[in-house]
């Protein structure tokens, strides 16, 4: 991987925002908690967490780090069909 890390830091410039969204909020406390996790890892954490009560759903998630990628916030890699997701360091 010449000049690339493992992880991609998403698609386009990233926007900066004060405030983030509950669904942003959510998946960066999942990954806080578990390190790196795929989709469905991380929708499994979120059903335990009062603050993701919105991140049940598939499409939420995905939209949401995404948004966090481009912000920089979050890295994803794509492996064997599924994603996974960490956060920047």
């Amino acid at each position: 991987m010449s000049g690339r890390s493992a992880f991609d830091q998403g698609r386009g410039a990233a926007r900066a925002r004060a405030v983030l969204t509950l669904n942003e909020a959510c998946v960066l406390e999942v990954l806080s908690l578990k390190g790196k996790v795929d989709t469905r890892e991380l929708l499994e954490t979120a059903q335990g967490i009062p603050l993701c009560r919105d991140c049940k759903d598939e499409n939420a998630v995905l939209t949401s780090a995404e948004a966090l990628a481009r912000m920089g916030k979050v890295a994803r890699r794509f492996e064997k069909g599924r994603y996974v997701w960490a956060l920047v360091s």
